[in-house]
């Protein structure tokens, strides 16, 4: 009596006190690093406009709902961001700040979920989630696609919760935590067709490891029948339970996902017919890892040897205190948690690599975004061995890297923009007059940039390709009438002859806004053989914008031909 009498007592303001006291003990790193993480993402959010890829998914997600559904629309992706993205717009517009925020809250929530799971993978180690969530709040790499509005931070955190609820079942072997798992992984699924490869690792550990303790339970059986004991305490023990739901998510999932799969392969049109070459192997995932720790600032160091060289170097001796750390304890908890991460991060970038050297030419470059999965598993796996530390090397290794993510997002933040579409058409915007026809080579991401940065012309042309020892000597031409209908009007043909190409998209042009490359970047190429062409019919420049690598040239008639 005298016990449930105590437990029922109101809480005096001491052990109320006492109580906010000890959640601030152990939550305090998570409260700092979303602090931070918070202020990191949403400072300068709209200090670039859009890039081309960012363009696409606006206005993607601006589209009808059946269009955002309609995989031709954008056949690489599922629809489940734009979808999200489509309902954010309704909430409060198309504006540059709006729309970057909501990858910016994934990221903010990122966090929260990497200090979330690594408490839960490895509980005896404070330090391990407050590592995780300081590392994942200030990663450069993280921090870009947080202020991106493609799908990656948006994904990123799906496949991160998917991954903490796997987890969390396991352990507590809850109906709404699987639940959860089987709705994470769809999620993940629909955010982004590669999160199949880590979500794939989840798959095969749960299954792997249920099957695995069903086999011990079923010697143990054996011993148990043998002892004359009921044979039903065999079907009514948790590791079967275990398995049997984990079964049931992995099915759920596939079925949440199914209705995609049928859309595309009965709707997906000739964009179904992928060209396939024969797998190449290269180094280009070396050059990955160090993006995916440092982010994209200071390029040209962490993309020569010697970058490459410090971050695996640093890589090896980690992973080698961790070997050692692991045999010490011989925890089989902690290296199951460590086997996990890792396999979660390997996974997220062999895949989309191998995936891509089998359908881009050999000598394509494959961007590391597509790895973008994997930074949160990487920053997880430092987290852990910041845990493993004693205070000094954790305080170096949190101030090392606090000291490097510094100079790297000092750097991202004063970079001038490296598609500064915004500019461009603003230009255009400002100075057009009636009568004003526009040249975009490519015409592809112009016409994106000018469906969004409204400007009062048409976008006209293609895009250059080489021909002999001309680099850009040839252009696949869109049709005069051609409009920007995202992926949905890609048709074009290959034609060498510029004047007559540039002849039937501007006759009767009073100026001509053109706009091409200055080959800083490889998609935007200069074309001497346009140029000439231009010259030939009577067009010269008057006025220049750059805006590295686009070029953008206002020309006007001085009566040639």
């Amino acid at each position: 009596m005298h016990s449930s009498f105590s437990t029922s007592m109101p809480a005096t303001p001491a052990s109320a006190l006492a109580t906010r006291y000890s959640l601030l003990a152990t939550h305090y790193p998570l409260v700092v690093a979303v602090m931070i993480g918070a202020a990191l993402r949403l400072v300068g959010l709209t200090r670039q406009g859009f890039w081309t890829d960012e363009l696409y998914v606006v206005w993607e997600a601006r589209q009808p709902l059946d269009m955002v559904l309609n995989p031709q629309l954008h056949i690489h992706h599922p629809p489940g961001y734009r979808l999200a993205l489509h309902a954010w717009m309704g909430l409060g517009g198309v504006g540059e700040f709006w729309l970057r925020l909501l990858p910016a809250l994934a990221g903010v929530l990122l966090i929260v979920v990497a200090w979330a799971l690594a408490r839960a993978l490895w509980p005896d180690h404070f330090w391990a989630a407050g590592g995780a969530a300081i590392l994942v709040a200030t990663s450069p790499f993280l921090v870009h696609y947080s202020q991106d509005v493609t799908t990656y931070s948006w994904t990123a955190l799906w496949v991160s919760l998917s991954v903490l609820f796997l987890v969390r079942a396991w352990r507590e072997d809850r109906a709404w935590l699987w639940a959860a798992w089987g709705v994470s992984m769809a999620v993940s699924l629909y955010s982004h067709y590669f999160s199949i490869f880590p979500v794939a690792v989840e798959v095969i550990a749960a299954l792997a490891l249920g099957v695995v303790e069903v086999i011990r339970k079923g010697i143990r059986k054996k011993d148990a029948v043998e002892q004359g004991m009921a044979r039903r305490a065999f079907f009514n023990d948790p590791a079967i339970a275990r398995l049997t739901h984990a079964i049931l998510a992995v099915v759920g999932a596939a079925l949440l996902f199914a209705p995609w799969v049928w859309t595309v392969l009965t709707n997906g049109g000739k964009a179904l017919s992928p060209i396939f070459f024969p797998v190449s192997v290269d180094t280009q995932p070396v050059g990955w890892v160090p993006t995916l720790f440092a982010g994209y600032a200071n390029e040209s160091f962490w993309q020569s040897d010697v970058g490459k060289w410090i971050v695996w170097g640093l890589l090896g001796v980690l992973f080698l205190w961790a070997g050692w750390r692991l045999s010490r304890v011989r925890s089989r908890r902690g290296a199951l948690a460590a086997g996990l991460v890792l396999a979660w991060g390997v996974a997220a970038i062999v895949g989309p690599y191998l995936f891509l050297r089998l359908t881009t030419p050999p000598e394509a470059i494959t961007p590391v975004r597509f790895a973008a999965m994997a930074a949160p598993a990487l920053m997880l796996g430092l987290g852990a061995l910041v845990g493993s530390l004693p205070a000094l090397g954790r305080a170096l290794l949190l101030g090392g890297w606090l000291a490097l993510s510094g100079v790297q997002l000092y750097g991202e933040y004063a970079a001038p923009p490296k598609q500064d579409w915004r500019g461009i058409m603003a230009t255009v915007e400002r100075e057009a007059l009636p009568g004003d026809e526009m040249l975009g080579f490519t015409a592809f991401h112009a016409g994106a940039a000018a469906a969004y940065y409204s400007v009062p012309v048409d976008v006209k042309g293609g895009w250059f390709v080489g021909r002999g020892e001309d680099p850009a000597g040839a252009a696949f031409w869109f049709p005069p009438e051609w409009r920007w209908r995202g992926f949905l009007e890609t048709d074009a043909y290959s034609s060498t002859d510029f004047q007559g190409e540039m002849q039937r998209r501007i006759e009767g042009a009073q100026r001509l806004w053109y706009l091409a490359g200055d080959g800083t970047d490889g998609t935007y190429k200069p074309s001497p053989a346009a140029e000439r062409a231009l010259s030939a019919l009577g067009w010269q420049p008057t006025q220049e914008w750059r805006a590295s690598p686009l070029v953008l040239r206002l020309y006007v008639r001085t009566g040639g031909q």
